[in-house]
């Protein structure tokens, strides 16, 4: 005998009893199991011993096959890291606040090692994807990712009558491939899925109206913008969005004039101006907010102007099979007002299936007095019911 739990390294017996709720200590053994070479006490410390105390035979083995044991139940909890999740992670890092994410380190921490046993820990660490991850790397666990992603599981299981664990396999296969989802068996069963029967599917009035804002500085910017600058812009430019890839281009609109005002959230400097538009045509639309689970509801830019592109990877899939198969656009619910509906147009074709009514503009003004004496003048433009646009334009 080599010494005993109560000499060699309590600490760590004590994150196998404490921490893990363990009975079994790898690379030591009940002192009941050597109760004739024992004399009721430890060799080494003198210490009493009971027969479920703990002993050690040769203290190596014992780190060796402790430490790998212990190693092993925390890697457990490394369910993704900044090297096998290159979306969500890194994207946190960057355009988020660093500090919602998790290390290691603070992971180590809660099982209470002891500090010279530490680096040996962070050694033997692992992701479950297999990398070795170091003390300050970040990573989520199992709990978070669903977190993440589990409205969009419920959605496909219900709307799509597939199953958990193959939904959950899709919604990994997307984050690594996002262009490439009819290549998965569940992305070729939701495109054949659209093309029958969707829940949701409704029809927009020919005669409705929606409006778009657009925000502009006040110093910078003192004309209103004009009609070509309220359409969507033209394909390449647009950013990744709810609906859309980078670079397709998809026409936001919202019902609620008040509503997009607060959406587009203009600082003090801004001053909006707003389109109105009339739908033309009876429109095709999936209604998001008529399904079960409103996957779309709580998508929301964030304050510092990023989105969370992840977040958008299946609507993105999404909204092409609908718009493969002759969807017009989508509907769905405000972030800022779940009463209050928007509308993403598809391939919209202006003046025959929207056309623009008239601009408000300089909607937000306030009466306060401008420090350089600048009172811009709230208006309203009648559109001319034409086809003959310049679209060349940049917006």
């Amino acid at each position: 005998m080599e010494g005993c739990q109560n000499c060699y390294y309590p600490g760590l017996f004590k994150v196998f009893s404490d921490i893990l709720y363990e009975d079994y200590v790898p690379g030591a053994v009940r002192v009941n199991e050597h109760i004739d070479e024992i004399d009721g006490k430890c060799f080494v410390c003198n210490e009493i011993l009971h027969d479920d105390d703990y002993i050690i035979d040769d203290k190596d083995v014992f780190l060796e096959e402790s430490l790998k044991y212990l190693a092993n139940e925390i890697s457990k909890e490394i369910y993704e890291c900044q090297y096998c999740n290159w979306t969500i992670i890194p994207y946190v890092q960057q355009y988020e606040d660093p500090l919602t994410l998790k290390i290691i380190s603070e992971l180590v921490d809660e099982y209470f090692i002891p500090s010279d046993l530490q680096l040996k820990i962070y050694e033997l660490l692992r992701c479950d994807c297999g990398n070795h991850v170091t003390q300050d790397d970040p990573y989520v666990s199992k709990e978070e990712m669903n977190e993440w992603f589990n409205n969009e599981v419920e959605f496909i299981v219900e709307t799509f009558n597939i199953s958990g664990d193959e939904t959950d396999d899709f919604i990994q296969y997307l984050q690594e491939n996002p262009m490439l989802g009819l290549a998965h068996p569940v992305g070729v069963k939701i495109f054949n899925k659209v093309n029958h029967e969707l829940q949701g599917t409704e029809k927009v009035e020919g005669g409705s109206k929606y409006y778009r804002a657009r925000a502009r500085n006040k110093y910078q910017r003192l004309v209103p913008f004009i009609e070509e600058e309220l359409w969507n812009p033209p394909i390449g430019i647009p950013q990744q969005g709810r609906y859309n890839p980078p670079g397709v281009t998809n026409l936001y609109l919202g019902e609620c004039k008040d509503t997009i005002l607060m959406e587009i959230s203009p600082s003090k400097l801004d001053i909006v101006d707003v389109a109105e538009f009339i739908v033309t045509r009876d429109l095709k639309v999936f209604n998001s907010t008529k399904t079960d689970i409103d996957i779309f509801t709580g998508m929301l830019k964030e304050p510092n102007g990023f989105s969370n592109s992840y977040e958008y990877i299946f609507p993105n899939f999404l909204a092409q099979c609908l718009s493969y198969h002759g969807y017009d656009g989508i509907i769905y619910a405000s972030v800022k007002n779940s009463s209050a509906l928007n509308l993403c147009l598809f391939n919209v074709k202006r003046n025959e299936d929207i056309r623009m009514n008239a601009i408000f503009t300089n909607t937000n003004f306030s009466s306060e007095k401008d420090l350089f004496g600048i009172e811009p003048k709230q208006e309203t433009i009648v559109i001319e019911n034409t086809k003959s646009k310049d679209l060349t334009l940049p917006f």
